[in-house]
């Protein structure tokens, strides 16, 4: 088993996981359908063999009470495609959280590939901060996009970009 959701995991980096997988629950277990559920939140999920996920999931009713309830679902990641463009390469393997890619050269040789998934994850305030982009634009940090004045050596103000 493969535990592919935590009770730490982000729930921005998850998001798009965990509710497939609460559409998967709902669909395939009648029992849990019938609830009348109030908030429905997935607490952890791990990959099993033959692709299937098992989920456990905290119910809040509109009765007031609460439930915890485990259930295996089917969830089957597509398969890995190649593309072919002139002489490279490009294979994307889908994964839990979004998908990765490889880029081969004409020999075969692995000239690239990503170093983590993409697709389900977005860049927050802190993350361009913290990789010293301005919060608002993307652009290097202490620079913002607009124009920036500086006094030219004659005295008067000359725009630079």
């Amino acid at each position: 088993m493969k535990k592919i959701i935590s009770e730490k995991s982000s729930l921005m980096q998850t998001s798009g996981l965990r509710a497939k997988l609460k559409g998967l629950v709902l669909d395939h277990h009648s029992d849990v359908a019938e609830l009348d559920i109030e908030y429905f939140h997935i607490r952890e999920a791990w990959a099993l063999s033959e692709d299937r996920v098992k989920v456990t999931c905290d119910l809040d009713l509109k009765s007031g009470h609460c439930r915890v309830v485990t259930r295996i679902v089917p969830f089957t990641l597509p398969a890995e495609t190649e593309t072919v463009y002139r002489d490279w390469t490009i294979v994307i393997k889908p994964t839990w959280y979004g998908f990765g890619y490889r880029l081969l050269d004409e020999n075969g040789a692995v000239a690239g590939e990503s170093s983590r998934d993409w697709g389900g994850t977005r860049i927050r305030r802190g993350e361009r901060a913290a990789r010293g982009q301005s919060p608002d634009c993307g652009a290097p940090a202490g620079e913002s996009s607009k124009r920036l004045r500086t006094k030219s050596s004659a005295g008067g103000k000359a725009d630079r970009a």
